[in-house]
């Protein structure tokens, strides 16, 4: 593993419905975000790590026109790569910390 670890943010494909039903599919969107500088047990890091997740999204997640069908898709893109953001940061919280047992003492 590389000195700075990355976070890879994947967002799958979604099928959004247009008005007449019709199902359109929108590229699976990924980007990269930076936390090796960050401990993702502490609060205040996990905010700064969301902040970087929502300015990343900001940026990956743009409506490629002005109906308000592509808006939304947008926005549904922006939320699937906060909820995906948020269950990895989780992940590597959970890694980071050590796993208790009942009735097992760490070893100091």
């Amino acid at each position: 593993m590389s000195i700075i670890r990355i976070a890879v943010l994947a967002v799958t494909a979604a099928a959004c419905l247009s008005s007449t039903a019709q199902a359109e599919m929108r590229d699976a969107v990924t980007v990269r975000v930076r936390h090796a500088d960050l401990n993702l047990t502490r609060a205040a890091d996990r905010a700064m790590f969301d902040i970087r997740v929502r300015r990343a999204a900001n940026i990956a997640c743009v409506a490629q026109g002005s109906d308000r069908r592509m808006r939304r898709d947008a926005e549904r893109c922006k939320a699937e790569m906060r909820a995906d953001g948020s269950n990895k940061a989780a992940l590597i919280a959970a890694r980071a910390t050590p796993t208790l047992l009942a009735g097992i003492e760490p070893r100091r």
